[in-house]
């Protein structure tokens, strides 16, 4: 009886470790997954836009340069939303185990 509960204390205390492990890891994923998005692609395709002279674009080339921010804009803002998703799901498994 007392190995059986010595073995029981030692499967919980391995699988919270590994729980610990594995919510840093999931937490590191998401930080770098969001922020490098946000960094890498967002940050200059909103400055890009700020630089742009409207009042000296003609219909087309704003609509051009119109299209080439939001198609690339928000194809890398729907992968940084579903890595955020992903991720707090992801955090919220550890939390149900305990």
């Amino acid at each position: 009886m007392t190995n059986e509960r010595v073995d029981d204390e030692t499967k919980r205390a391995t699988l919270k470790s590994m729980l610990g492990a594995s919510s840093s890891v999931v937490a590191f994923s998401n930080l770098s997954g969001v922020q490098d998005i946000t960094v890498a692609i967002h940050i200059p395709l909103n400055n890009h836009i700020q630089r742009i002279k409207i009042e000296d674009l003609n219909d087309q080339a704003l609509a051009d340069q119109r299209l080439k921010f939001e198609t690339k804009w928000t194809f890398f803002n729907h992968i940084r939303t579903n890595i955020a998703i992903s991720v707090s799901s992801l955090l919220l498994i550890p939390l149900a185990i305990r």
